[in-house]
């Protein structure tokens, strides 16, 4: 009769174990795609935080310095070093304007990110994506010239949270974020529009 008995505690005992198991590994599902909800929402908002911040660095620099950031080799390229070096060696320059390291290519100067790799600055017109991107973005005379703030190597689905938490719609052609896609779609590069060019064309 105990033996019985015991047998029923341990069928029962083994059932419970292995309800607590499913149990277990359900919410261990549901926290583990919590946590990475978790962590996206962290990143577009403060990939946002930062573009916004560098376009601040952008007015507080021309502020100071009465003059643009200068021109990279690139037609449309200028040089975002110059918001965390005086490499110009401006008297007003009162930086540094943001807390970033500088990448150590000459030929594009760059800012190091911990999230999208790098940042890089462009100028050019407010047309529609493919153009911002190219030579015929570059600033003309009787169109607004402004600074485009890009990314280099962003995650395809972290582009289009973040285009659609600043423009409220996923449309990388127009709006205040661009996306260029790289191959693949595995990445892409984002451009946050930024202020208007103190010397306009």
């Amino acid at each position: 009769m105990n033996l019985l008995k015991n047998n029923k505690k341990g069928a029962m005992f083994g059932l419970d174990a292995r309800i607590a198991l499913a149990i277990f590994g359900a919410l261990s599902v549901i926290s583990g795609a919590a946590l990475y909800s978790a962590i996206r929402n962290v990143n577009v908002v403060q990939s946002i935080a930062d573009l916004n911040e560098i376009s601040k660095a952008i007015e507080q620099y021309m502020l100071d310095t009465y003059s643009d950031l200068p021109i990279n080799s690139l037609p449309v390229s200028v040089r975002s070093s110059e918001l965390v070096n005086n490499v110009a060696n401006y008297s007003r320059w009162k930086g540094p304007y943001l807390p970033y390291e500088q990448g150590t290519s000459a030929a594009e100067p760059h800012l190091l990110h911990n999230i999208h790799e790098q940042i890089q600055i462009d100028k050019g017109r407010d047309m529609p994506f493919d153009a911002v991107v190219a030579d015929g973005a570059e600033c003309i005379a009787g169109e607004p010239c402004y600074y485009w703030i890009g990314t280099k190597n962003t995650e395809y689905s972290l582009c289009l949270d973040i285009d659609s938490y600043v423009d409220g719609i996923q449309d990388g052609e127009n709006g205040n974020i661009r996306i260029l896609p790289r191959a693949g779609n595995a990445t892409c590069k984002i451009y946050f529009k930024g202020p208007l060019l103190l010397s306009q064309p």
